[in-house]
């Protein structure tokens, strides 16, 4: 049995069998065992949406993640603006806190 340690990576399997594509989300760990590279699975993800899976890659490998209803405030919304994206205000300077307009 290995010892704990190592880095946890979720790895995505695909198989194609009789034209049909199947894929396997498992979270692994990754370990040495007689100077071979091996793989302890920990759990089957396959189960979860996508964005789940996306969201757990990246907290992983060191991201933050922030819940856009609680940390970020709409200070100032433009009406004239079409909707393609936010839109910096121009009265942020470098160093002050960023204010985006929807």
């Amino acid at each position: 049995m290995p010892t704990r340690g190592g880095k946890v990576h979720v790895a995505t399997t695909r198989r194609h069998y009789k034209g049909t594509e199947y894929t396997t989300t498992l979270l692994r760990r990754s370990y040495r065992e007689d100077g071979k590279v091996k793989n302890e699975t920990l759990g089957n993800l396959s189960h979860l949406p996508d964005h789940v899976i996306v969201g757990l890659r990246a907290m992983l490998a060191g991201r933050r993640l922030v819940d856009l209803d609680s940390d970020f405030e709409i200070v100032r919304s433009d009406d004239e603006a079409d909707g393609e994206g936010a839109v910096p205000d121009p009265s942020v300077r470098p160093g002050n806190p960023v204010r985006l307009a929807r």
